[in-house]
């Protein structure tokens, strides 16, 4: 998909160089270029609201369907790796054999190459998951972040356990832990709610939104460490 463009452009090459025509290709097809990854994206969040909505309804039943538990998937995928937060993990993780790459170049296409190939590991493993629904009742509304999908488990596990606030007062789980989210439906305590804001707090890049200008504020007077 992101090389189609340029390859269409090598086998023109220079056909109609400086005619109004060729010029004109030639900008539509640089602003196709710029805009291709935006667009993909767009689609793949356009595809998520009318799920989005029935998760805030707490309907999950959408779940069980092939196609729109790939949808649900893959954009859970992509709100996990096209972060600000990854792509500067990312950079921090360049090896020396890689010293020639520039990773401020790469990092739109790999985060999609990252995204496509968890997102499809998952589908593939969707019968061992399912969405838990957090209700939180607390006078501690949950926060969102610019890593809007964080992995509740360390490195060392190699399941994955996808946590994305809906609401204030609602979160998702998409998890095949039984012993940490026994039902479908929990009600959690405020320490709880405390305990996964400091998680989206600790993962996020430079920007955390609530509904409760306070609490942020002194939320993010601590320092970012992992608790959860």
């Amino acid at each position: 998909m992101f090389q189609r463009v340029f390859a269409i452009k090598r086998a023109l090459g220079n056909r109609g160089a400086g005619t109004p025509e060729r010029v004109k290709l030639d900008q539509a097809f640089n602003e196709l270029a710029k805009s291709l990854g935006e667009s993909y994206h767009t689609a793949v969040e356009s595809r998520a609201k009318p799920l989005l909505a029935q998760l805030r309804s707490q309907d999950a039943t959408f779940y069980a369907k092939t196609e729109s538990a790939m949808e649900f998937i893959i954009f859970l995928s992509h709100q996990y790796f096209r972060t600000a937060n990854m792509r500067n993990r990312m950079y921090r993780l360049r090896l020396p054999r890689l010293i020639a790459h520039n990773p401020e170049r790469t990092w739109p296409i790999e985060s999609n190459i990252y995204a496509t190939n968890v997102g499809a590991s998952q589908f593939l493993q969707r019968s061992s998951y399912r969405i838990v629904f957090l209700e939180n009742p607390s006078p501690v509304s949950f926060i969102a972040g610019d890593q809007p999908v964080i992995n509740l488990n360390g490195p060392e596990v190699e399941q994955l356990c996808l946590y994305y606030p809906l609401s204030p007062a609602l979160a998702m789980v998409l998890t095949a832990d039984q012993d940490r989210f026994p039902a479908n439906r929990l009600t959690i305590s405020q320490l709880e709610a405390e305990a996964y804001n400091f998680a989206i707090y600790s993962k996020s890049d430079s920007q955390v939104y609530s509904n409760d200008r306070e609490y942020l504020e002194a939320l993010t007077q601590l320092p970012k460490t992992t608790l959860i």
